[in-house]
């Protein structure tokens, strides 16, 4: 038995036959779509959401506004839309990881719950996992 590197090509492939097998034993058909959105005023992009959406979950891994345009809703309506996006298909929950120096009122205020919090985690930061239940 040998352990060595492995392409993403490689990993994809691979990973792409020997998951469903294990998935069917359990009743499971395994999607994933990625979520990416932006927002502009005029020509130029003021911000921008992307994450995955799989399982069920919508996990949103990055929410960017730029800096002059912060506090004019634009974070808002993006994560409006990727919400949207997510029950679109089939999410019945977001999940996300913001750190103590980010957006966890933001996000507060948006229906999330702290779900966890990683202690000295990234960046010797603490970092809170956040959910929200998507109702129907």
């Amino acid at each position: 038995m040998t352990i060595s590197d492995f392409s993403q090509t490689e990993a994809d492939s691979f990973m792409a036959t020997e998951w469903p097998p294990h998935d069917a034993a359990l009743g499971i058909r395994w999607t994933s779509s990625d979520v990416v959105l932006k927002c502009q005023i005029g020509e130029r992009t003021v911000g921008a959401a992307r994450g995955v959406a799989a399982g069920g979950v919508g996990e949103l891994k990055q929410l960017l506004v730029t800096k002059d345009q912060v506090h004019a809703g634009i974070g808002s309506k993006l994560l409006a839309e990727f919400e949207a996006r997510c029950r679109s298909l089939g999410c019945h929950k977001l999940r996300l990881e913001t750190a103590d120096y980010q957006a966890r009122p933001f996000y507060e205020r948006h229906g999330f719950v702290l779900a966890a919090t990683l202690t000295n985690d990234r960046f010797g930061r603490n970092w809170f996992v956040m959910e929200k239940r998507l109702l129907a």
